[in-house]
């Protein structure tokens, strides 16, 4: 499938017109937020399956169900931010198709 070409209405410039990403920016950082709060909260699990994990291991890493909620926070917060970039980027190219042009400045829709 041959990609549609963007055209300024202003310039006609074809060569310097990109995408502005403001969902994709707004989607990592709630999805980050949101995935860092439910993994913190969930640490509970966390130092269940860590100590389980541990255990098997002959606890090689002491203390592993005390860092629990920090793993699980970074955890959920990078999977949050992966999934909030992906459905803010789908949002921008798909729905909301607003661009600039590099050239003169002008912002458009699609």
């Amino acid at each position: 499938m041959k990609k549609e070409e963007l055209i300024c209405p202003k310039c006609g410039s074809t060569t310097d017109i990109y995408l502005v990403a403001v969902n994709q920016k707004i989607g990592t950082a709630l999805g980050g937020g949101i995935g860092g709060i439910i993994g913190w909260f969930g640490k509970k699990s966390a130092r269940k399956t860590l100590a389980v994990i541990g255990a098997k291991i002959c606890s090689v890493l002491p203390k592993m169900g005390r860092t629990g909620g920090m793993i699980g926070a970074l955890t959920g917060f990078f999977t949050g931010a992966a999934i909030g970039n992906c459905l803010g980027e789908f949002l921008d190219e798909h729905v909301v198709c607003k661009y600039r042009c590099g050239k003169c400045g002008e912002i458009f829709f699609k």
